[in-house]
């Protein structure tokens, strides 16, 4: 006794199934464009007051940063003054190195001068190389090929089940 298989039982309806997967995919693209347009509204309705407060704020610091410095005797010594509602702290940042020449200029260099500890030197496999061994090659050295398998993609013609789309505003 054979079952029936429920679902799409010839081309036509498969047609018409993906004639409702592309109207579907229109009326998500159309959903998120909806949500975007509104983030961006609300974004440029507060952009002007965020960046008004932003220069404030960064006014407002620079103007603590200098009185603290020209009054850095009153920290007795220390690094840190504690007040009411915050602290203010002195803090060295480490040296740091730039490099005048390119990364890879300065490492042959240093090669040269016999500083290999200041070299680090990277390993990679490069994987597209490996796909031409065999299996059994693979496996000594650890790897395994992953053959690459046929996959059905649905791509609905948008453009023929919705013609015309709506003018963005």
């Amino acid at each position: 006794m054979k079952t029936k298989i429920k679902g799409i039982t010839n081309w036509a309806e498969c047609d018409e199934k993906i004639k409702e997967l592309g109207k579907i995919e229109f009326e998500i693209k159309k959903k998120e464009q909806e949500m975007t347009d509104m983030i961006d509204n609300i974004k440029m309705k507060y952009l002007p007051e965020i960046d008004a407060m932003k220069k404030k704020y960064e006014k407002m610091y620079q103007e603590i940063k200098d009185f603290a410095i020209r009054n850095r005797s009153d920290f007795r010594g220390k690094s840190k003054k504690i007040l009411n509602f915050g602290e203010l702290l002195f803090r060295k940042k480490p040296d740091s190195i730039v490099l005048q020449e390119n990364q890879e200029k300065v490492a042959d260099m240093l090669l040269k001068m016999g500083k290999k500890d200041c070299v680090k030197i990277t390993k990679k496999v490069l994987l597209s190389k490996l796909k031409s061994f065999s299996d059994d090659f693979l496996k000594k050295i650890g790897a395994k090929k992953i053959h690459g398998a046929e996959e059905l993609y649905v791509k609905p013609y948008v453009d023929k089940i919705i013609p015309t789309l709506p003018e963005k505003k």
